[in-house]
């Protein structure tokens, strides 16, 4: 698994923290259950694995195995505008998955085999989802294509889905290069920490007010290594998180750094 801005780079040629704390006033965020969307998930067709490029339908629960450095193409039609969830789950941190079609281009980015995007399908609409494995060996997977909802994703009740479009602008290059992608988060309000759609914590945060508040999302392999200090502010009126910081990286010995916002969407 790579560094989210490489790996969003890397996916479109492939495919075409500090202490917390919580000592705000918890019930001022009730006024955010208005986004919670629905709670509970439908009823899944069950399928085994399809071949490559087959159609599938929407709350289907499919079943399946990729072969070694493989992948396999999933093609979904909505037939109605909505919401919809991807959600993948494999005992392999080696597989991701990516959707695209109309209004939609994101890729799975948790650093386990355990990820979800949360995305509005628009009637007609004509969606591609691949899902690829880097692994040597046959890679088992279970995969939802499911409307959108909260128990799919397994957020707790103080938790929230946040769809972010974000904009990293590196200074390490003569060009001061823009990278523009979309990822999924999930926010904690009430316990003050962030995390990744997995449900592995990025950090816990440092509240400034009631509604400000600033993290460290940071990791490091024998790649990759990257740390973004954040600034954020909660709207409650409109339901969204505004981001902004600046990040370093080091990849493949290569240092850069760069400014970083996002301004997120509380989807559920």
């Amino acid at each position: 698994m790579i560094w989210k801005n490489i790996l969003v780079v890397w996916l479109s040629g492939w495919l075409m923290a500090c202490g917390s704390s919580s000592d705000g006033d918890e019930g001022q965020y009730q006024v955010l259950e208005q986004y919670k969307g629905v709670s509970q998930e439908p009823n899944l067709i069950e399928v085994d694995e399809q071949n490559d490029s087959d159609a599938v339908e929407l709350n289907s629960l499919i079943t399946g195995e990729i072969d070694r450095s493989h992948s396999i193409l999933f093609q979904y039609t909505a037939s109605k505008e909505g919401g919809v969830a991807l959600v993948l789950n494999s005992a392999s941190d080696n597989i991701d998955f990516r959707v695209r079609g109309e209004g939609v281009e994101q890729s799975s980015i948790a650093f386990t085999g355990n990820d979800a995007v949360v995305f509005t399908a628009f009637t007609g609409g004509f969606y591609e989802i691949r899902i690829y494995s880097e692994d040597n060996n046959a890679t088992p997977f279970q995969f939802k294509i499911v409307e959108a909802n909260r128990a799919s994703l397994g957020l707790s009740d103080s938790e929230y889905w946040v769809n972010s479009i974000v904009n990293d602008r590196d200074t390490c290059s003569d060009n001061e290069d823009l990278n523009t992608y979309t990822f999924g988060q999930i926010f904690n309000f009430e316990e003050g920490y962030v995390s990744y759609g997995d449900g592995v914590k990025i950090a816990d945060w440092n509240l400034k007010d009631e509604l400000s508040f600033s993290y460290i999302e940071s990791y490091s392999n024998e790649v990759i290594t990257y740390s973004y200090e954040y600034d954020v502010e909660l709207n409650l009126e409109v339901g969204t998180v505004v981001g902004a910081g600046i990040f370093t990286s080091s990849y493949l010995e290569e240092d850069c750094e760069g400014i970083s916002n996002y301004e997120g969407k509380i989807l559920l």
